[in-house]
C-alpha cells in the first residue's frame, strides 16, 4: 500500500475560514504514512477564457443566475477553483499505489484524523475494486446506487474534499487534456460516465465563511458546523 498524500488548496490562508481548514487538515501530516501539501493559488480576477469554456455563453465577472441561458454565471472565481484543482492534478505522478487527496480551502475533517485515514483506506480499497475515478468524502446529489458499505452517484457535487487512487490518473488526466472547463465538480461529472464513491455519513464539511465563489457568506453544514464548535 503506497502513501496518503493530501494537497490542500489554498488561496488566502491568512484569513479566518482557511486557517480553521489549515488547522483541521494540516492534522494528517502528522500521521505515519501521510504527506501534506500546501498549494497556494493566488485568486484568479480576470475574465475568464471563454475559448476553452464548457458553456462559454455563462462567462461572467460576477456569479449568478444569467437569464440568457437559464445558467449559473461562470465567473473569475470559478475559473480559480478549476485551475486549482486541474494545476494540483495534472501534478501528481502516475502509476502509483499513492492515495492523494485534494481538499479545498474550506474544508474541514469531522472525526479525528487517525479515523478520518482510515476511511481514506478504505475508500481507496472500494475504488479499485469499483473502478471509481473519484471518491467524495461530501455528501451525495441526485440518484444514488447503494452497497453495503458505501454509495455511488452519477453527480459530483460539492468537491471540497475527494481521493484520487494513484492507478487513476492517467485516464483522469487524459481528460482534462481534452476538455473544456466548467466549475471542476460539474466538470467531473459531465466528462465521466463512471460513478463517484461516497459514504453513507460524510466526513468532511465545507467551514462555514466568505466564499470567492458565491461573493458572499455561505454555511453548507450548519447541523455539523455547529456541533464541532460546541466540541472545541
Amino acid at each position: 500500500m503506497g502513501l496518503i498524500k493530501a494537497h490542500h488548496l489554498l488561496t488566502r490562508p491568512e484569513t479566518d475560514r482557511e486557517q480553521a481548514s489549515i488547522n483541521s487538515i494540516s492534522e494528517l501530516g502528522k500521521l505515519d504514512g501521510v504527506e501534506y501539501t500546501q498549494v497556494v493559488n493566488p485568486p484568479f480576477t480576470d475574465l475568464p477564457p471563454k475559448d476553452s469554456c464548457a458553456r462559454p455563453r455563462d462567462v461572467g465577472m460576477e456569479p449568478g443566475h444569467n437569464p440568457s441561458t437559464g445558467g449559473y454565471y461562470l465567473s473569475p472565481g470559478h475559473y480559480g477553483c478549476y485551475r486549482a484543482h486541474a494545476d494540483a492534478i495534472m501534478s501528481l505522478p502516475e502509476d502509483t499505489e499513492d492515495m492523494f487527496l485534494i481538499f479545498e480551502c474550506d474544508a474541514i475533517l469531522i472525526p479525528e484524523p487517525a479515523t478520518f485515514a482510515e476511511y481514506v483506506i478504505k475508500a481507496n480499497e472500494l475504488s479499485l475494486n469499483r473502478d471509481l475515478n473519484f471518491f467524495s468524502f461530501g455528501k451525495p446529489f441526485g440518484d444514488v446506487v447503494e452497497f453495503e458499505s458505501h454509495q455511488e452517484a452519477g453527480s459530483f457535487i460539492e468537491a471540497h474534499a475527494y481521493l484520487i487512487p494513484g492507478s487513476k490518473l492517467t485516464r483522469i488526466k487524459e481528460v482534462l487534456d481534452t476538455t473544456k472547463w466548467d466549475v471542476f465538480d460539474l466538470w467531473a461529472t459531465y466528462n465521466f460516465k463512471v460513478p463517484v464513491g461516497y459514504f453513507y455519513h460524510y466526513t468532511a464539511i465545507q467551514g462555514d465563511g466568505y466564499s470567492l465563489l458565491d461573493k458572499q457568506e455561505v454555511s453548507k453544514y450548519p447541523e455539523v458546523q455547529s456541533r464541532l464548535s460546541v466540541g472545541k
